[in-house]
């Protein structure tokens, strides 16, 4: 099951400030707070959503160019 299914099932999740991101296919992400998380789920890089400063990354410039690398995450702080 995809994992933003699996979130959207949980309503507490969702309760607590939790709030999915529209993005392409294989790619999750969601803000909570004020951060945001993007997760690349594919084996080609794939556009994230714009962030603010990068917290941290799963590899060395896996957020790169407003690319996220394959198989790799993000967490950042939101803008604005």
């Amino acid at each position: 099951m995809c994992g933003r299914y699996m979130l959207m099932d949980d309503p507490a999740l969702l309760e607590a400030g939790l709030r999915l991101l529209d993005t392409g296919p294989g790619l999750l992400a969601y803000e909570r707070g004020e951060h945001l998380v993007a997760l690349n789920m594919t084996a080609r890089p794939q556009p994230a959503p714009a962030t603010g400063d990068v917290v941290i990354e799963s590899e060395p410039g896996a957020l790169r160019g407003g690319d996220l690398a394959p198989h790799a995450g993000v967490l950042a702080t939101r803008l604005g």
